[in-house]
């Protein structure tokens, strides 16, 4: 600064005091003119306390980050104007970058979409932000930049400031697609045991807890002209009146015991 070289204006240290210890200072320095002749002007100022508070908060973004990090399902948080302020690993890794590297991104930087996707999450985002309400989507399809397809549930929650005004939102998404496949085999392999038995002649009756038909399938229903659908949601304890063998069999099977009995239904004889 003597010579009229550009330098920083301030800078930060660590000083040692007359008894040894450490204390960070800031040392301000100013280019004057003392008696006549070029001079340097110091000003130190004790910034211990400051450095202090600024590690603590250090501390305290890296275990936030260390936990959301641990989480698998994706986390972010976004302000108003959906910049991402905050995300965890796990969304970071899918979309091919850091968290860092998201940070300050908004969906329309976070691609390939396609723009009925887009469309979607700003619509939502927007909806959250200015009604202040939760938002909840059972099914997104979402494509990752490196072309795979998979299915999530969304969830948006408004973020709010002291005053408890809404100032970003955080988002939740977990990744669904093994559930809806397994959702999916379940329902067909249901249809293939409802079609095996509508062609066998039986009749399989089932209830709930309570002895409330839920479902009644089977080919044998044709033979003795039942109406299933007028079944269910009837109680087989008011169908068994009259019946105190049938209904204690019924009792004994909720209750966990098996049971094997010839009875008359519809007129006809069955083996239950």
């Amino acid at each position: 600064r003597l010579r009229g070289e550009l330098a920083p204006g301030s800078l930060e240290m660590q000083a040692v005091r007359k008894d040894g210890s450490r204390v960070w200072v800031n040392v301000a320095v100013q280019r004057v003119e003392w008696q006549g002749v070029p001079a340097v002007h110091c000003t130190w100022s004790d910034i211990e306390a400051r450095k202090h508070a600024e590690a603590e908060l250090h501390a305290s973004q890296r275990l936030l980050q260390a936990v959301l990090d641990s989480l698998p399902h994706w986390l972010v948080v976004k302000d108003r104007a959906g910049r991402c302020l905050l995300v965890n690993r796990a969304m970071a890794s899918a979309m091919g970058t850091t968290t860092e590297g998201l940070v300050g991104t908004t969906a329309a930087d976070i691609g390939p979409q396609e723009r009925e996707q887009l469309e979607q999450v700003n619509e939502t985002d927007h909806a959250v932000l200015e009604e202040g309400q939760a938002f909840v989507q059972a099914t997104f399809p979402f494509t990752r930049p490196d072309g795979t397809r998979e299915l999530r549930q969304i969830i948006k929650v408004p973020l709010r400031d002291a005053a408890g005004q809404v100032e970003g939102l955080v988002g939740i998404s977990m990744d669904i697609t093994a559930q809806r496949d397994a959702e999916e085999r379940l329902r067909q392999s249901e249809a293939r045991l409802r079609e095996l038995v509508s062609h066998l002649p039986i009749a399989v009756c089932t209830c709930d807890a309570q002895g409330i038909v839920t479902a009644l399938e089977g080919g044998g229903l044709a033979q003795v002209d039942a109406d299933a659908p007028t079944f269910i949601g009837q109680s087989l304890f008011h169908r068994f009146e009259g019946d105190p063998a049938s209904s204690e069999a019924l009792r004994r099977a909720l209750g966990g015991e098996e049971s094997q009995t010839v009875r008359t239904l519809w007129g006809r004889r069955f083996d239950t």
